[in-house]
């Protein structure tokens, strides 16, 4: 089953090199510069092939969002970053050819790797959180269709991409949770529902 690997932010040690600054939401916790070539290579030689060597037989790409978001941040733009984030995806698919890729969001950066990934995970397209306590709500209609709309086109394109949803929401609501399944396997995806910690895979409630 694929396993984690956070491309853009790592709790990281003082002497690991090519991040910059903290993340103000998350204590411990740096951005990557992606384009530095020894970050580059610490993934493509060190961080794949430990996970890959443990015995999982593919790669979760996750943060890859934060690729647009440091380039257009008003704190020091980092130009090149997503294009940076493009090209080490395609590195880990030439560099480990039999090995699954599924990519976390990563929306604007998906007409440019549809053909190097097997799958993209939704995360939060349907359902969103408010307030320090993150409570799920159901996010605006019009943007979800629009997410929708992109990633069925991806699929289009690239016929083998399979496409999964996942949702936060408060587990004593069995209706609302049937709703997000259905809602989402009609679309198109394989869908599902977690707490909004990540601790736990709510299962689809019986009917």
């Amino acid at each position: 089953m694929p396993v984690l690997l956070l491309m853009l932010t790592m709790l990281s040690p003082a002497s690991r090199p090519a991040y910059t600054e903290e993340n103000p939401r998350k204590f411990g916790v740096y951005y990557i510069d992606i384009r530095r070539p020894e970050w580059q290579r610490m993934v493509l030689d060190e961080i794949v092939p430990s996970i890959l060597k443990a015995g999982f037989d593919g790669l979760f790409l996750d943060t890859i969002d934060d690729a647009a978001w440091l380039e257009a941040s008003d704190d020091g733009p980092l130009s090149g970053t997503a294009a940076a984030a493009v090209a080490l995806v395609r590195e880990v698919r030439l560099s480990f050819p039999n090995r699954k890729l599924m990519l976390n969001r990563g929306f604007d950066l998906l007409p440019k790797l549809e053909r190097d990934i097997d799958m993209v995970l939704a995360e939060s397209i349907l359902t969103t959180s408010v307030g320090g306590e993150r409570k799920p709500i159901r996010a605006p209609q019009e943007s979800y269709y629009e997410r929708v709309s992109e990633l069925r086109a991806a699929q289009a394109r690239q016929t083998s991409l399979k496409l999964y949803s996942l949702d936060y929401w408060d587990p004593t609501d069995l209706a609302g949770i049937r709703d997000i399944y259905a809602i989402q396997r009609a679309h198109g995806f394989v869908p599902y529902v977690s707490t909004s910690t990540l601790t736990k895979i709510i299962a689809e409630p019986v009917q």
